[in-house]
């Protein structure tokens, strides 16, 4: 995967730009956790601010993780 990631890093061409998103990139379908309630509640509220959905929705989530 090393190799794979320096490969497609050292491209300069749209595929293989799209190809290292695909790869490395968050996916789009990214749960909304505040929407889930979990048996019991949720022990860790403050957490939900920094999920993955959360910083999207506020334009902070790199291209890349």
């Amino acid at each position: 995967m090393i190799d794979t990631l320096t490969f497609l890093q050292q491209k300069r061409d749209p595929e293989a730009s799209e190809l290292y998103r695909r790869y490395f990139g968050y996916p789009s379908n990214l749960p909304d956790l505040a929407a889930l309630k979990p048996p019991g509640g949720n022990s860790r509220p403050e957490g939900l601010e920094q999920s993955a959905f959360a910083c999207r929705g506020r334009g902070e989530l790199p291209d890349m993780y």
